[in-house]
């Protein structure tokens, strides 16, 4: 396993709108397969620790 660093700089590949539940089956069997991965919510709000009725997430990217 290569070394891990905080000042690595990951290399973005691609982009994909996921809009279908067969898009997101796709996605799910290629994550089930990698060793690791990350992603980022946005929501329409900064608070989004504790109890919040009026959150709402509006992307993961």
């Amino acid at each position: 396993m290569a070394a891990i660093s905080l000042f690595n700089t990951p290399k973005r590949r691609k982009s994909q709108v996921i809009s279908t539940m067969t898009s997101l089956k796709k996605l799910h069997k290629k994550l089930m397969s990698v060793e690791e991965f990350a992603f980022d919510t946005e929501t329409n709000t900064l608070k989004v620790n504790g109890p919040n009725e009026n959150l709402i997430v509006v992307g993961i990217l």
